[in-house]
């Protein structure tokens, strides 16, 4: 209240009073989000935080949101974590109030980088390492991926691709020459990382090869030729001959025609092919493995064979 007195020089008086209101001079608060472009590697968080201040040194609230929902946190920083949030780009915005119930607001773009990729690891078991051609070998890839991506599978043996996919295959050994075998499995996430085991299988082909008297005839010959032909190629190969009969005669006379069909297998293929004598063994079962009935003529011609065994040890 502002009063007057004014008094004449006869101190006639005169008063007056006027009343004055005083506001708060009100001034909203400033704030700054800086840096505003924030990255993050998912699985970690980082810190943000807002510059604020008010011109009438009033005490300030805060109210932060990501992505446009609400969270709980009245401090000048905020904690953003990755997790349960996508990789990306994420909005984090801070609005700031002063007790006149003045604001302002500014907000943060915050991505989430994926973490750096380390690749698949991947282990390879094969249920049987040893097998003879036509038998099936279950081949199981044993996968992970560190930053959990997605995973796919490629499969080849000895170089040679397949159509599989899964983690698990099949293999029919049907087909296959004697000897070692390359499967390998090849795993790669969804950003390019990869990884690859690889297990040898060792195949034994068995060839049938029948003779009626003791050396090979020309029928004979021409299995044999191809069986040669593979043994040069493949210095490791190894063969097994083993001579049978039929059970006429002897036990001993069937054993030693036996021996002398294998020996004879072997001279041909030796010195006929030149095949390296020492990748040959020669053996007689004599008649104890017939494969066909002994009471017919024909069964008792399958039963006088020798079979091959191709092989690397």
């Amino acid at each position: 209240t502002v009063g007057l007195e004014v008094r004449d020089k006869k101190q006639n008086l005169a008063t007056c009073e006027v009343s004055l209101m005083v506001d708060k001079n009100r001034i909203a608060p400033t704030v700054a989000c800086a840096p505003s472009n924030v990255n993050v590697t998912e699985g970690q968080s980082t810190s943000v935080r807002a510059q604020a201040s008010d011109g009438n040194n009033d005490a300030l609230t805060y109210a932060w949101s990501v992505d446009g929902s609400s969270v709980t946190n009245n401090q000048s920083s905020f904690d953003f974590g990755t997790e349960g949030r996508s990789v990306g780009g994420h909005t984090v915005q801070v609005t700031v109030t002063d007790v006149d119930n003045m604001s302002a607001n500014c907000q943060f773009n915050v991505t989430i980088d994926r973490r750096p990729n380390t690749g698949p690891t991947v282990a390879l078991t094969l249920d049987n390492n040893e097998v003879y051609a036509g038998d099936r070998v279950s081949a199981n890839a044993q996968a992970s991926d560190a930053e959990g991506d997605p995973m796919t599978y490629s499969w080849t043996l000895d170089g040679q691709s397949r159509s599989d996919t899964s983690s698990t295959i099949s293999i029919d050994t049907t087909g296959l020459s004697g000897g070692r075998h390359n499967v390998a499995v090849t795993v790669q996430d969804d950003r390019d990382g990869s990884g690859s085991a690889t297990q040898t299988l060792s195949v034994r082909e068995r060839i049938v090869v029948q003779i009626s008297g003791i050396r090979p005839d020309n029928l004979a010959k021409a299995a044999l030729d191809e069986i040669a032909l593979k043994m040069r190629q493949n210095s490791q190969l190894r063969a097994m001959l083993t001579g049978h009969t039929d059970d006429r005669g002897s036990e001993e006379v069937n054993e030693r025609t036996g021996q002398r069909r294998a020996d004879a297998v072997k001279a041909y293929l030796v010195d006929e092919q030149n095949v390296n004598e020492s990748s040959i063994q020669a053996g007689s079962a004599g008649e104890t493995q017939p494969t066909a009935d002994n009471e017919t003529a024909e069964g008792r011609q399958d039963n006088r064979r020798v079979e091959i065994e191709l092989y690397v040890p």
